[in-house]
C-alpha cells in the first residue's frame, strides 16, 4: 500500500504507559500519519469508540500485560489491525500476542523505515479483513441465510440442507413445533433458490422476482425445540 497525497493520513493509536513512546512513534512515522496516545486499555477503548483507527500499537509490557489489551481491542473491533511493541520480544511473548489477535510484533527500537513498512502491512491486513467480512455478508444475503444464526452441528446441517435443496426442483416438506423457525427456513430456502437460479429462470413481476419455470424445492427437514 503506497500512500498518495489524495489518501487521508493513516490514523495510528499508540497504547503505552510511557508518554515518550507515542511521541517517538510520531517522530519516526513523520507528517504523513496522525498519531494519538492512550496510557491504558480503558483510554484506548474510549478513543477507539470515537476514532476509526487504521492501526493500533500496543505495548506488551503494559501493567497487567499487553496481550489481554489486544484481545479487548479486537473484541471491540474485530477487523482492527493491531501491532504489538516490546523492548525485547521473545518467541513466547510474540506467540502469545498473536494468539490474542496481534498482526505483528516489533521491537520498540524499530527504525522509521521498518515501522512505516509494518504500519502499511497492518493496514493492508485490516483492509483485507474488512473486505472479507463485507463479501461474506453479501454472500449470506444472496443465499438468503443471513437471518439464520447458529454454529451448532445441527444448525450447520440445516444450513447445508437449505442450500442443497435450493438448487433442485422437487418438493420440500418442513416440519416442526410452533416457534422453531419453519417460516424462516422456508423463506431462506426460497431466497437461496432465487440467488442460485439462472437469469432465464427468473422474470420480473411488479418489482418482485418470480420463476418463469415450475419451481419446487427438494428435501425435507424437521425442526424441533432444543431439550435442556
Amino acid at each position: 500500500m503506497t500512500l498518495s497525497s489524495t489518501q487521508p493520513a493513516p490514523q495510528v493509536l499508540v497504547v503505552d504507559a510511557e508518554p515518550h513512546i507515542p511521541r517517538l512513534i510520531a517522530l519516526l512515522l513523520g507528517d504523513g500519519h496522525v498519531v494519538d496516545s492512550a496510557a491504558d486499555a480503558t483510554r484506548a477503548l474510549e478513543r477507539l469508540q470515537a476514532v476509526p483507527y487504521d492501526v493500533v500499537l500496543v505495548d506488551l509490557e503494559l501493567p497487567g500485560g499487553g496481550a489481554p489489551v489486544i484481545e479487548r481491542l479486537r473484541a471491540t473491533a474485530p477487523d482492527l489491525a493491531v501491532v504489538a511493541l516490546a523492548a525485547a520480544p521473545t518467541l513466547q511473548s510474540a506467540v502469545a500476542a498473536m494468539r490474542h489477535g496481534a498482526f505483528d510484533v516489533l521491537r520498540k527500537t524499530v527504525g522509521g523505515d521498518e515501522l512505516r513498512a509494518a504500519i502499511e502491512r497492518a493496514m493492508r491486513h485490516g483492509a483485507l479483513a474488512r473486505e472479507v467480512r463485507r463479501l461474506r455478508i453479501e454472500v449470506d444475503r444472496a443465499r438468503g441465510l443471513g437471518e439464520i444464526v447458529g454454529e451448532s452441528a445441527p444448525m450447520r446441517q440445516l444450513l447445508a440442507l437449505v442450500e442443497r435443496v435450493a438448487a433442485t426442483d422437487a418438493t420440500v416438506l418442513i416440519l416442526g413445533e410452533s416457534g422453531t423457525g419453519k417460516e424462516l427456513a422456508r423463506s431462506s430456502a426460497l431466497a437461496a433458490a432465487v440467488a442460485a437460479a439462472k437469469p432465464n429462470d427468473l422474470k420480473s413481476t411488479e418489482g418482485r422476482a418470480s420463476f418463469a419455470r415450475p419451481f419446487r424445492l427438494s428435501g425435507a427437514f424437521h425442526l424441533r425445540r432444543s431439550r435442556k
